[in-house]
């Protein structure tokens, strides 16, 4: 049997899995896993969720504070 593209790879920046447990006002809440540091946490809200996968990342060196400008 063969696996479908994608299957088992993991992202070049980071892996994240994302668990939505509920939707309330307009936003998610749930639990966040950075599968590369098996680090998990929960979130309050889809900005929450997003500022806690740049702050992996920033804190990795993944990725530097000013790579992404509105230029």
């Amino acid at each position: 049997m063969e696996e479908s593209k994608g299957n088992n790879r993991h992202g070049d920046m980071g892996t994240f899995v994302v668990r939505v447990k509920q939707h309330q006002n307009g936003t998610w809440q749930g639990k966040i896993t950075w599968v590369d540091e098996d680090k998990s946490v929960n979130f309050r809200s889809v900005w929450e969720m997003v500022k806690l996968m740049e702050e992996g990342l920033l804190s990795s060196g993944v990725i530097q504070e000013d790579v992404q400008t509105w230029d």
